[in-house]
């Protein structure tokens, strides 16, 4: 069973497939300034990648959207697949880091139109 730590770390491979859904919308998840001051000190950009990595999350390792390889989320695939799991969502570790990803890509996709050249 992989330690607390473990459950918050991405592996080789986690950190490509997210590196490579962050890079379709260049994801800035930096928080916004809260002062003046932190305008010129706080983080100017958090990639998808780190800002899923430095989050408080547990994850699972591979989830049922890793193992059938489904390469988009939509609504209906969400519940879909997560439905079928065996492990409430509710339940910490029960969704990979390259899931929330998804979902994250699928929140923005849905908030507007977004493009590289946007």
């Amino acid at each position: 069973m992989p330690s607390s730590d473990d459950q918050h770390r991405l592996n080789s491979r986690q950190r490509r497939e997210i590196d490579q859904i962050g890079q379709k919308f260049h994801f800035n998840l930096a928080p916004p300034p809260s002062s003046l001051d932190k305008i010129t000190t706080g983080p100017k950009f958090v990639s998808l990648t780190d800002f899923i990595e430095h989050f408080d999350w547990q994850y699972a390792d591979l989830d049922i959207v890793d193992r059938r390889e489904i390469k988009d989320l939509a609504a209906e695939d969400f519940w879909r697949y997560i439905g079928k799991s065996e492990v409430p969502l509710e339940e910490p570790a029960h969704l990979s880091p390259v899931t929330v990803a998804k979902g994250i890509e699928y929140g923005v996709i849905c908030s507007g139109p977004l493009s590289r050249d946007a």
